[in-house]
């Protein structure tokens, strides 16, 4: 492990606090305030329960706190980030670019964290040459933003294992979170109901576990966290990778439907030769409020499409793909999204639809409806590759029908580009005036390979930034 960095934090301004206590006492004595009797001796290391670690009110920093070290100089600390724990990260250190984000206040200290991320504190207790006291040993608290999780082995098939587990005696109340291990290998041979269970599924997100999958996920709507996990999907017979069982007996409808609360999000997976829809909602009608995709590679077969809702009185509110990919490795004429339900004004007022630094490839076209597009409706596709669609006109697609002028439109800097050519026809929909009409020269889309030729394409931010190369 690199040389530990140094924060020194002076002892005084923590102590203050206590001469101020102890100040109305009869016969204070200063000296011996700042000592607490501690002379000549080697300084006792803090036990780590007794540093206290919180997120602070935003959750974008954690708030440190400790005791009084009796007879100390000052403080040492170090902070690292050990997601990967062969290259741990400093955080906060003497020569830390991050300590400027740093508060000191007394014995409080505050540093900046990042979601679903593991830490290390170093903790000392300084000599003091006046007193005669000699440092402490270092203490070492371990801290995490991840949600504590229960561990699935690797080899499991995750069938077996929560059919073992039982899900359905879970409290439905709380969040709970499993983890498969770094780098593992899993199976998943059947359907996995996670009921109306708020639930995080999540491998390692420096080294990913595999999934290969035969079977697919149902909730009955708990909402979903799928995370940091790579799925193998080529054998896969089950309708779709995420979707819908039917609604709970007895709950109550909105307009038919039965309202997902939470998120439904997938974030940092890769999903190799996906035959089925990523989600499906079976027909159901559930009322999403929430669909997040970010940080993700899609790789969709056969008749598979990204998003499908065939339940008429199914709906989506806020609907987001942000920095992934998502093609076709075949020239089936099959939609980005299918939509037939979504009468969203029965349960919301407004929707929004999203696509950010996006690579799209090879789908016929994005929609088959307009049932998405209507009055109340903010569509936002910002710094997107359309690449190699079957029909001209992709941001057409994004709009289907006539109904451009009853909603807000936020297009900006994208590329539609087909056949070698810029496309036409999206005049009337894209109306930004930013189009990048270049081609953006992916290396090998036909084997999954989006990385950027086009410099123009990088400086302007437009796709995917992971296929950028520089």
């Amino acid at each position: 492990m690199k040389e530990r960095m140094k924060s020194f934090i002076s002892g005084t301004a923590c102590l203050l606090m206590m001469l101020f206590v102890s100040s109305c006492v009869e016969g204070f004595d200063k000296d011996e305030v700042f000592s607490g009797g501690v002379t000549n001796t080697k300084l006792d290391a803090l036990p780590a329960d007794s540093i206290k670690i919180a997120k602070n009110a935003t959750g974008t920093s954690a708030v440190v706190t400790w005791p009084v070290v009796f007879g100390a100089g000052g403080y040492e600390i170090t902070v690292y980030n050990v997601d990967d724990p062969n290259l741990p990260v400093v955080v906060l250190g003497e020569d830390s670019v991050e300590l400027k984000d740093a508060r000191i206040d007394g014995c409080t200290l505050s540093f900046p964290i990042a979601d679903d991320s593991s830490y290390e504190l170093l903790f000392k207790a300084l000599g003091n040459d006046k007193l005669g006291n000699t440092e402490s040993a270092v203490t070492q608290r371990a801290w995490t933003t991840l949600l504590p999780a229960t561990v699935i082995p690797d080899g499991s098939d995750l069938k077996a294992w929560f059919d073992e587990y039982k899900l359905d005696t879970v409290d439905i109340t709380k969040e709970k979170a499993f983890e498969l291990e770094a780098g593992g290998s899993y199976t998943l041979s059947g359907e996995v109901d996670f009921g109306q269970i708020f639930l995080t599924l999540r491998g390692n997100k420096i080294n990913r576990p595999t999934v290969t999958m035969t079977g697919g996920f149902k909730s009955q709507g708990g909402g979903s966290i799928i995370k940091y996990i790579n799925f193998d999907c080529e054998g896969m017979t089950a309708s779709m990778f995420y979707g819908f069982n039917s609604i709970p007996e007895g709950a109550t409808l909105t307009s038919s439907a039965y309202l997902v609360e939470n998120p439904i999000t997938i974030m940092a997976c890769n999903f190799r030769k996906l035959p089925q829809p990523l989600f499906y909602d079976n027909g159901k009608n559930y009322g999403v409020v929430t669909f997040t995709v970010t940080d993700c590679i899609v790789e969709l077969t056969d008749n598979g499409r990204f998003y499908r809702n065939s339940a008429s009185n199914g709906s989506l509110k806020d609907f987001l793909v942000k920095n992934s990919t998502v093609y076709k490795n075949n020239t089936g004429t099959d939609y980005f999204m299918q939509l037939s339900g979504q009468r969203f004004t029965n349960l919301w007022v407004a929707a929004s639809q999203s696509y950010e630094n996006c690579t799209f490839y090879q789908f016929d076209r994005m929609h088959n409806s307009n049932n998405f597009a209507r009055a109340g409706m903010t569509i936002n596709v910002k710094q997107c590759i359309f690449l190699d669609f079957l029909r001209d006109g992709a941001a057409r697609y994004i709009l289907p029908s006539n109904n451009v002028n009853n909603k807000v439109l936020n297009f900006a800097n994208n590329t539609y580009w087909r056949n070698g050519a810029a496309e036409t026809g999206n005049g009337n929909y894209d109306k930004s005036g930013t189009e990048l009409a270049e081609d953006p020269m992916c290396a090998d889309p036909a084997n999954g390979d989006f990385t950027v030729g086009n410099p123009n394409t990088i400086a302007r931010g437009i796709g995917d930034p992971r296929w950028f190369n520089n």
